[in-house]
């Protein structure tokens, strides 16, 4: 009687998305614009530009020092992936302003250290960076294009910690100021930033795609060739989450069409991986194989390591969660930890170890998944990213709870608990919460604390707005009251999930919850009400072509 398990994601690709690289859902999309192999002239660059920080001249000379500081912080941030370095020269550039005493400077410097704090999984430090920089801007400038991108980034921050409701408010004060000076360029960036928000975040595809429809009718009244292909990149996302497959198909294809027309390699290979996860999510996996290949074939031709590295995980998680073939998906992880660490792509190379961890957890090898996972624990500590620390942290926990090690398990997920805790991510919290609570129901046998845990996941849910982990909370709360033998309790909560399910359209969901509710009225002995939901859920399996749940209701139709 268990609800759908969270799928385990690595997200589509965008083109200013970053990946997802959590076991069970993805981490929040980060800006990533890395297109190609780490070139020697950016290390040649910085070293120059360190030799004229440390000349007499420059010494002595304080608003030299501060342009100096922020070009290595951007080099070591934009181009070495070095955040820990950016940041310490970022903090040169504030101390620099400040000695300046000119507050447009300090704002700039607040803005560069809330960009790497956003990157590293600080979204607190963050925003408070961003907020400072948003008060001189306001006060000191009068820019409004400054003023814009200030709210902007600092909607960007509260999203990234899960503080989607005032991230939305920030976004809308940005479109309110750019409505108001005329700026289209900056409507058609915030429109898809909203329809981002709500996407990814509110997992409202229908009104992601009002937003992106807005950007796209934007984009063809400016003549923006590249803004308009964005868009169709977008809308492809929206009908992809929505489970309109086909359609994602159409808007994708206009992509690598424009892409090809243009002829932006990088936007093709984008183009042909969202061809390949539509074809993938219709079950369609050889061509879903072929558009991965031709995205690697371009890829190669143009010495793209960064998109070749992506492909490989593409590939690898085709054959482990469609084809389910674990080994074949290893080659594919291991090709991509290669091409990670020849890069020097340190957050690449974590990622790696992420997805070997998950390839050997399901060929049962729970050592050497262990194993891949601390290593990828230990590589985000170094690095500060406390997003992936806890995405780690989780999936240490979930081979200890494979190997029988409970109190271990428990240990890591309250580890994942404490950072999501400290970095304010309400979201991990909400998702620790529900693996607490399956630990405690179906592990230790501890219905009662499992209740605990899953109370607090459903106030997180509403908190949040989060419709789906609402239902999913629902679903666990009927669990653990039909455990107890509270089976008046259990309807109630599984008549929530229904109801939900059904506003939301999820059919599969509507099976489960059907049995889950027939399942209670047989130990209430009420046959009839069981009789009629399990043919309610029949009816619904058998209108998917749901051949599975078909046998499993035929079964359970039998026993009563």
């Amino acid at each position: 009687m268990m609800g759908k398990p969270r799928k385990k994601t690595f997200s589509r690709s965008s083109w200013s998305s970053g990946y997802g690289t959590g076991p069970s859902g993805s981490a929040p999309s980060r800006p990533f614009s890395y297109t190609g192999e780490i070139d020697t002239k950016d290390t040649l660059e910085v070293k120059g530009l360190l030799a004229e920080l440390n000349t007499p001249v420059v010494k002595q000379d304080k608003a030299q020092q501060f342009d100096l500081y922020c070009q290595i912080g951007d080099l070591y941030r934009t181009k070495l992936h070095n955040l820990q370095s950016a940041l310490q020269y970022y903090q040169n550039m504030l101390d620099c302003s400040q000695e300046l005493s000119e507050d447009t400077k300090q704002a700039k410097a607040y803005n560069r250290l809330g960009l790497t704090c956003d990157i590293l999984g600080l979204p607190q430090e963050a925003f408070r960076n961003h907020e400072k920089a948003l008060a001189i801007y306001k006060v000191e400038t009068k820019n409004e294009t400054n003023i814009c991108v200030a709210y902007k980034n600092l909607a960007s921050s509260l999203a990234l910690s899960g503080q989607v409701s005032d991230s939305k408010i920030n976004y809308e004060s940005a479109l309110a100021v750019a409505m108001e000076t005329g700026n289209k360029t900056e409507q058609i960036d915030i429109y898809c930033k909203l329809g981002d928000l709500h996407r990814e975040q509110l997992h409202e595809p229908q009104e992601s795609h009002k937003y992106y429809t807005e950007m796209l009718a934007l984009a063809r009244d400016l003549g923006r060739k590249d803004r308009e292909r964005q868009a169709y990149n977008r809308l492809g996302h929206a009908h992809y989450d929505m489970g309109e497959y086909e359609e994602s198909l159409e808007w994708s294809k206009k992509d690598l069409k424009m892409s090809q027309e243009s002829g932006d390699k990088t936007g093709q290979i984008i183009a042909h991986i969202n061809i390949a996860d539509s074809y993938e999510a219709l079950g369609k996996l050889d061509l879903a194989r072929s558009h991965y290949q031709s995205a690697m074939t371009i890829a190669m031709e143009t010495g793209n390591k960064q998109q070749q590295m992506d492909i490989y995980c593409k590939l690898g998680d085709l054959h482990r969660k469609q084809l389910h073939e674990p080994q074949e998906s290893h080659k594919y992880y291991t090709e991509m930890l290669a091409l990670a660490r020849d890069l020097g792509r340190k957050d690449r190379e974590s990622q790696a170890y992420n997805r070997l961890g998950l390839a050997h957890h399901d060929m049962g090898e729970y050592e050497e998944s262990l194993d891949r996972h601390k290593k990828h624990l230990k590589m985000r500590q170094e690095s500060g990213d406390k997003t992936e620390q806890i995405t780690a942290h989780k999936n240490i926990a979930v081979s200890y709870k494979a190997l029988g090690k409970l109190d271990l398990a428990r240990s890591h997920y309250q580890s994942a608990m404490t950072i999501a805790m400290e970095t304010g991510n309400k979201t991990e919290q909400m998702d620790i919460y529900c693996e607490l609570g399956d630990l405690h129901r179906e592990q230790l046998h501890e219905p009662q604390e499992s209740h605990k845990y899953y109370t607090e996941m459903l106030a997180l849910a509403r908190d949040l707005g989060r419709k789906d982990k609402e239902s999913l909370a629902y679903n666990r709360l009927g669990r653990v009251h039909y455990v107890m033998g509270e089976h008046d309790e259990t309807l109630e909560w599984d008549k929530k999930n229904l109801k939900m399910s059904q506003e939301s359209g999820d059919k599969t969901e509507q099976i489960i919850v059907h049995k889950n509710i027939a399942d209670s009225y047989k130990a209430l002995g009420k046959l009839d009400l069981a009789r009629s939901h399990y043919q309610s859920a029949m009816t619904i399996a058998m209108e998917t072509g749901n051949k599975q749940e078909q046998e499993d209701i035929t079964k359970k139709l039998a026993n009563l």
